[in-house]
């Protein structure tokens, strides 16, 4: 008896041993995650506001690095306090009604939202890239420069409503309606898994307000830009994945949900040029995390593979005249070497000029504007490097080696608005500052049914809502939300997460690759603003590490 009792109170000394030293790790974690995550934010908030308010970062400054120290310190704080805060959310108890009505239910909720606003900008915001789609449309030459699908559906359905009714306009209206329709769909699907997790019921009534009312969300669903259809396939394909790997054998049983997750999968890849990449690195590694599963992943690789296949090898010859323009990959070599030219002019030798005036034309040297490649990549000369690439290639890492400074603040100039909050934002390729192209770039223009919504969303092109120094642009700026999405990130870190960390990194992937585009811009990272119920589950229920 004696013995029995001796081995219970050694076993639960160890016990309380285990518990002390999880507790501590725990403790570690959050003050090494917390201290991390509060430098990531130091630096792009003192960098940022350099850019912003210099357009130069002076690396020797010690008072820069200071900066960066002390801000570190207090984000860092701020950080730790918010994660004590994220470990106190819980999931409900209460069972919800996850059938087909309550997604069709909640898909009508969402959509009737946004009429009033659609009625009121009437007939939709065909802007941006959307006049040059209906262009290569209309005059059968469609390029793979936009995504090949997205430009004959627009063109499609546009042309018929217009010929149907003989307006442009309402073409336009109808194309909006029926992108309206599968976003909506898309984003109940993300409502319907949050009630499969039993968030509480604040949470999805706050979701369904956020993709029905957030000003950000509802310009984005009028806007008809092949980057909103791909921001609300990526919510589905997230969504999808997620279920995947917290259930592998329930939803790889299902036959109905494989083929929908491979759809899904491949509209997501075809509907961004930089996101097939993204896509197929990613699903590599979802078969090594699922390689217990592998044989019945494979069946679903072979279904997307189908399917991806039929939409290059039989849908894209159909329709495509053109391939990319080489420039598209150029944005960040061609606005380094044209800083150096800006800053350095009176450094360079005469050859290295002649070289310069032999790749750029006169206009890119008279239009270069910092935050934005067009103007510079429009008038390279494209065949002229073609001619002599290898030495245009040593050319520009010479410069490189030279000016490696003005080389980073070129590049760090060039993406600023997608990591500084406060960054103004350029509105179009001509270099304007603003939030969003809030308007259709129609010849005619009918007056709004409802003035007022008009007014209100012509707020966000550049008022101060948005635009300028008002510290209301933190809550509307791109930038904002990929601070929420590390935040996010660094928490599940913190709590080893796994599958969602899996997840979330899909968009942190993506975020990177727009570094090399043009210019940093609003539409772009629309799935920023539609991924925040999503992240905002992946708080709930982390009191424990286990997942």
């Amino acid at each position: 008896m004696a013995l029995d009792m001796n081995e219970g109170i050694k076993r639960r000394e160890v016990k309380l041993k285990m518990l002390n030293r999880l507790e501590i790790n725990d403790r570690r974690g959050l003050v090494i995650c917390s201290g991390i995550l509060g430098m990531i934010f130091s630096i792009f908030s003192v960098l940022g506001y350099q850019l912003e308010k210099n357009k130069n970062i002076d690396f020797s400054s010690g008072i820069l690095y200071v900066q960066i120290i002390l801000f570190g310190i207090l984000f860092a704080i701020i950080t730790f306090i918010l994660f004590l805060l994220f470990q106190q959310l819980n999931l409900s108890n209460k069972q919800y009604n996850c059938g087909m009505k309550s997604f069709l239910l909640t898909a009508a909720f969402i959509f009737i939202a946004w009429m009033p606003a659609l009625i009121g900008c009437y007939p939709g915001f065909f802007n941006y890239d959307s006049s040059a789609q209906w262009s290569m449309y209309i005059n059968d030459k469609i390029t793979a420069h936009h995504p090949p699908i997205h430009t004959w559906l627009l063109g499609t359905i546009i042309e018929l409503v217009n010929k149907l009714t003989n307006s442009m306009l309402n073409g336009v209206f109808f194309f909006c309606c029926f992108q309206m329709v599968i976003f909506a769909c898309c984003f109940s699907y993300v409502i319907h898994y949050l009630r499969m997790k039993k968030l509480p019921r604040y949470v999805i009534l706050l979701s369904c307000c956020w993709f029905a009312f957030f000003p950000t969300c509802v310009i984005n669903v009028l806007s008809i830009t092949k980057d909103n259809f791909f921001a609300a396939f990526l919510m589905v394909f997230l969504t999808m994945t997620l279920q995947v790997l917290e259930e592998p054998d329930k939803y790889l049983k299902s036959k109905r949900f494989v083929f929908a997750w491979a759809a899904v999968t491949v509209l997501t890849a075809i509907t961004r040029n930089n996101a097939i990449y993204v896509v197929a690195l990613f699903l590599v590694f979802l078969l090594f995390l699922l390689r217990k599963s592998w044989k019945k992943v494979l069946i679903a690789y072979a279904c997307m593979s189908v399917l991806f296949f039929l939409y290059i090898g039989v849908f894209c010859p159909l329709i495509v005249t053109d391939g990319v323009n080489p420039q598209e990959f150029l944005s960040v070599p061609t606005q380094q070497l044209m800083r150096v030219y800006k800053e350095k002019e009176s450094e360079l030798s005469i050859e290295e000029k002649e070289i310069y005036h032999k790749l750029f034309k006169d206009e890119a040297f008279e239009k270069y504007d910092p935050k934005i490649s067009d103007n510079v990549k429009k008038n390279f000369n494209t065949e002229v490097f073609e001619e002599n690439k290898a030495e245009y290639i040593k050319f520009y890492f010479n410069m490189g080696r030279q000016y490696p400074k003005t080389y980073l603040n070129s590049f760090l100039h060039n993406t600023y608005g997608f990591w500084y909050p406060k960054a103004k934002m350029v509105l179009n390729s001509k270099g304007l500052e603003g939030y969003f192209v809030c308007w259709s770039q129609i010849g005619s223009k009918t007056p709004s049914l409802i003035p007022f919504i008009w007014d209100y969303y012509q707020l966000f092109i550049n008022s101060k809502l948005v635009y300028g120094d008002s510290f209301s642009v933190v809550f509307f700026a791109p930038a904002s939300f990929f601070w929420l999405s590390l935040l996010v990130t660094g928490y599940l870190i913190w709590k080893k997460k796994k599958k969602e960390l899996v997840v979330i990194s899909v968009m942190l992937l993506l975020w990177m690759t727009f570094l090399f585009g043009p210019v940093a811009i609003v539409r772009y990272v629309s799935f920023l603003f539609f991924a925040v119920p999503l992240e905002v589950s992946f708080l709930f229920g982390t009191n424990n590490n286990a997942n």
